[in-house]
């Protein structure tokens, strides 16, 4: 029986509340075969008096575990739970992660990391780890962090939108001058999204406008200060191109790349791009570079006080994207550098 459903702002995971077997949980549902389903125990709906529970006998059977009572705080246990005014979920801005709130209050969540090393998520209901869910204890950062990101949903305006838009836009204009427009990226849903393009005689420059209102997820990241990194902007830097669009609506699909599939961009890593050829390329690749001697430094307009990082995408080829994964993409952007050439010319030759 399901009691809540809730379907993601990048429509591409619904988190489902579900009852069976005398128990809640909660599914977040991949719209992506190739994406995994997660799962998590929320609560029992009435004690056993008589007979044990078994988590393995029950998943044998393919049913979702009763958690036993050994397990189980007497928060464990919700029999109005057929209420569904009493059931709210909260996506993450990540987008990946969720908040279940029972009677206003959050008794479980299921963090971006779930499924990974036998770990599925928290919930208060539980006083020891299992292979369901692990305890929520009152001092859980991601308590905290749910609430601070409702608190941002909440005071999100329209008019807050446009001057977060008119800041990156100055920002770009200021960074690159010459012919400039602006395209509306997002198909009319939230969050916003905007591509900025310019071209002068120096450059063409097609930027993302809006992607650093959500963090990215931050599950693989190896910064140790991963709130530093996690908002970003997108930029395509290039010449000479006849047609600016086969670009443009690249970037705009790479804009959502992240919270999609759960990922995150930063310097370093590589894309497959066949919008390239369209535009004349020989290359088949962008490589992503925060910093490099052929870069402007950058001081990005921060939100909401947190961190904005500007990366660009650089044309690569094949070739020289297969040297970076056997070499690292670091010692690629040095050869680069070293090699004199334009790093910005999509018609340039492969230097590896």
């Amino acid at each position: 029986m399901t009691l809540v459903e809730l379907q993601n702002w990048s429509e591409c995971r619904t988190a489902i509340l579900e009852y069976e077997n005398d128990s809640v949980y909660l599914y977040s549902r991949p719209h992506d075969e190739n994406l995994d389903l997660k799962a998590l125990w929320i609560a029992n709906t009435k004690k056993r008096i008589f007979g044990k529970s078994n988590i393995k006998a029950d998943f044998d059977k393919g049913i979702q575990p009763y958690l036993p009572k050994e397990y189980c705080l007497e928060s464990g246990y919700i029999s109005d739970f057929k209420n569904k005014e009493n059931w709210e979920l909260q996506w993450g801005l990540d987008q990946n992660s969720i908040a279940v709130y029972f009677k206003g209050v959050i008794i479980a969540i299921l963090p971006e990391w779930s499924g990974f090393n036998g770990f599925h998520g928290y919930s208060i209901g539980t006083n020891r780890e299992s292979e369901v869910a692990w305890p929520l204890n009152e001092d859980n950062i991601q308590i905290q962090r749910f609430l601070d990101e409702r608190n941002f949903l909440d005071s999100w305006s329209e008019s807050k939108w446009i001057l977060r838009q008119e800041s990156l836009v100055s920002f770009y204009k200021n960074l690159h001058s010459g012919d400039a427009r602006y395209f509306a990226a997002d198909a009319g849903k939230w969050p916003p999204l905007g591509i900025h393009y310019s071209k002068s005689s120096e450059i063409e420059f097609i930027s993302t406008v809006g992607m650093s209102q959500l963090p990215m997820p931050e599950f693989g990241m190896k910064h140790e200060n991963v709130q530093d990194f996690r908002r970003i902007e997108l930029a395509i830097a290039c010449r000479p191109i006849s047609d600016f669009e086969p670009l443009a609506r690249y970037l705009s699909g790479q804009a959502t790349y992240p919270w999609y599939f759960g990922t995150h961009f930063d310097h370093g890593h590589t894309m497959p791009c066949e919008q390239l050829r369209e535009v004349g390329s020989k290359a088949s690749y962008f490589v992503i570079i925060e910093a490099a001697n052929f870069l402007p430094k950058v001081l990005m307009p921060s939100f909401d006080d947190g961190v904005v990082r500007l990366l660009h995408m650089i044309p690569i080829h094949a070739s020289e994207q297969r040297f970076a994964e056997e070499n690292s993409t670091q010692r690629l952007i040095e050869l680069i550098e070293q090699a004199k050439v334009d790093p910005f010319d999509i018609h340039r030759d492969a230097i590896v």
